[in-house]
């Protein structure tokens, strides 16, 4: 019935393991729930970097210690948004 609704394409034959859809629909919203914090986390690193970054007061080492990344991933963040970073 579950294929009917949501038009999926596969069929189910005697003997396979069934599916716990409850199951497998709390584990994709959970994946996709921690998916999308990890991807805010990580949106907020590079607004506090690129806010460092223009403040043009702190090394990039010191940018590094308080965002967690390495001097390379500053530099990129830097160049892809056109701004000016301090030379070690």
């Amino acid at each position: 019935m579950l294929r009917i609704f949501a038009n999926f394409g596969f069929e189910y034959k005697d003997g396979e393991e069934n599916v716990d859809m409850c199951k497998a629909l709390e584990d994709w919203a959970k994946e996709s729930r921690n998916e999308g914090i990890s991807e805010g986390i990580e949106e907020n690193k590079i607004d506090t970097t690129v806010g460092l970054l223009s403040l043009g007061k702190l090394s990039l080492e010191e940018i590094s210690k308080v965002t967690k990344f390495s001097i390379e991933r500053i530099k990129e963040i830097a160049v892809s948004k056109g701004l000016p970073y301090p030379v070690s």
